[in-house]
Protein backbone atom coordinates (compact mmCIF):
# COMPACT_ATOMS: atom_id res chain seq x y z
CA UNK A 1 0.00 0.00 0.00
CA UNK A 2 1.31 3.67 -1.07
CA UNK A 3 2.00 5.51 2.13
CA UNK A 4 -0.06 9.11 0.65
CA UNK A 5 -3.32 7.89 1.83
CA UNK A 6 -2.04 7.77 5.46
CA UNK A 7 -0.13 10.10 5.10
CA UNK A 8 -3.24 12.24 4.19
CA UNK A 9 -5.32 10.97 6.97
CA UNK A 10 -2.38 12.04 9.30
CA UNK A 11 -1.94 15.08 8.42
CA UNK A 12 -5.95 15.76 7.87
CA UNK A 13 -6.13 14.08 11.73
CA UNK A 14 -3.33 16.54 12.94
CA UNK A 15 -5.87 18.94 12.88
CA UNK A 16 -8.60 17.21 14.94
CA UNK A 17 -6.06 17.10 17.30
CA UNK A 18 -4.69 20.43 17.38
CA UNK A 19 -7.37 22.69 16.33
CA UNK A 20 -10.66 20.97 17.11
CA UNK A 21 -12.64 24.09 17.87
CA UNK A 22 -11.59 24.35 13.62
CA UNK A 23 -12.75 21.38 12.79
CA UNK A 24 -15.52 22.37 14.59
CA UNK A 25 -16.81 25.45 13.12
CA UNK A 26 -15.95 23.80 9.77
CA UNK A 27 -18.68 20.87 9.84
CA UNK A 28 -20.95 23.00 11.46
CA UNK A 29 -20.72 22.00 15.61
CA UNK A 30 -21.32 23.89 18.59
CA UNK A 31 -17.54 23.63 19.43
CA UNK A 32 -17.45 23.84 23.24
CA UNK A 33 -19.46 20.56 23.19
CA UNK A 34 -17.24 18.38 20.77
CA UNK A 35 -13.74 19.62 21.18
CA UNK A 36 -12.56 16.25 23.49
CA UNK A 37 -14.33 14.35 21.36
CA UNK A 38 -12.88 16.07 17.85
CA UNK A 39 -9.32 15.13 19.61
CA UNK A 40 -10.00 11.43 20.39
CA UNK A 41 -11.41 10.77 17.07
CA UNK A 42 -8.19 12.64 15.49
CA UNK A 43 -5.88 10.58 17.91
CA UNK A 44 -7.91 7.52 16.76
CA UNK A 45 -7.20 8.23 12.69
CA UNK A 46 -3.74 9.16 13.72
CA UNK A 47 -2.59 5.44 15.05
CA UNK A 48 -4.83 3.63 12.14
CA UNK A 49 -2.63 5.65 9.98
CA UNK A 50 0.82 4.83 11.79
CA UNK A 51 -0.18 1.26 11.48
CA UNK A 52 -1.23 1.34 8.12
CA UNK A 53 2.25 2.50 7.21
CA UNK A 54 3.86 -0.26 9.53
CA UNK A 55 3.94 -2.99 7.26
CA UNK A 56 0.98 -4.85 8.48
CA UNK A 57 -1.76 -3.02 8.05
CA UNK A 58 -4.77 -4.99 8.27
CA UNK A 59 -5.81 -4.51 11.75
CA UNK A 60 -5.46 -0.55 11.27
CA UNK A 61 -7.33 -0.85 7.89
CA UNK A 62 -10.40 -2.84 9.74
CA UNK A 63 -9.71 -0.25 13.14
CA UNK A 64 -10.36 2.65 10.74
CA UNK A 65 -12.90 1.32 8.53
CA UNK A 66 -14.69 0.74 12.13
CA UNK A 67 -14.34 4.44 12.72
CA UNK A 68 -15.74 5.15 9.84
CA UNK A 69 -19.09 3.35 10.72
CA UNK A 70 -19.21 5.40 14.38
CA UNK A 71 -18.33 8.66 12.70
CA UNK A 72 -21.96 8.69 11.01
CA UNK A 73 -23.27 8.04 13.95
CA UNK A 74 -22.02 10.37 15.92
CA UNK A 75 -22.72 12.65 12.93
CA UNK A 76 -26.17 11.88 12.58
CA UNK A 77 -26.78 12.74 16.45
CA UNK A 78 -25.15 16.10 16.09
CA UNK A 79 -27.52 16.77 13.30
CA UNK A 80 -30.76 16.19 15.59
CA UNK A 81 -29.08 19.19 18.32
CA UNK A 82 -30.43 22.76 17.02
CA UNK A 83 -27.15 24.65 17.88
CA UNK A 84 -25.31 22.58 15.27
CA UNK A 85 -25.85 24.24 11.60
CA UNK A 86 -27.23 20.91 10.27
CA UNK A 87 -26.03 21.63 6.43
CA UNK A 88 -22.63 22.06 7.02
CA UNK A 89 -23.31 18.56 9.45
CA UNK A 90 -24.90 17.16 6.73
CA UNK A 91 -22.17 17.50 4.14
CA UNK A 92 -19.23 15.80 7.09
CA UNK A 93 -22.11 13.03 6.94
CA UNK A 94 -21.83 12.36 3.36
CA UNK A 95 -17.90 12.75 3.10
CA UNK A 96 -17.43 10.54 5.85
CA UNK A 97 -19.73 8.41 4.04
CA UNK A 98 -17.95 8.25 0.97
CA UNK A 99 -14.92 7.75 2.29
CA UNK A 100 -16.13 4.90 4.50
CA UNK A 101 -17.06 3.17 0.91
CA UNK A 102 -13.44 3.58 0.00
CA UNK A 103 -12.32 1.89 2.80
CA UNK A 104 -13.93 -1.12 2.09
CA UNK A 105 -12.00 -2.31 -1.02
CA UNK A 106 -8.91 -2.21 0.60
CA UNK A 107 -10.11 -3.68 4.19
CA UNK A 108 -11.26 -6.31 2.16
CA UNK A 109 -8.01 -6.81 -0.38
CA UNK A 110 -5.50 -6.62 2.45
CA UNK A 111 -7.41 -9.29 4.35
CA UNK A 112 -7.38 -11.98 1.41
CA UNK A 113 -3.48 -11.42 1.24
Amino acid sequence: MTPVAPLFSIGVRLAELLAPWKVAELIGLHSEDHETLIRLLGVREITNGLGIMQGSPRLFLWSRLAGDMIDPGLLAAAMRDERNDREKVQVAFTSVAAVAVCDVPGSVMHSRE
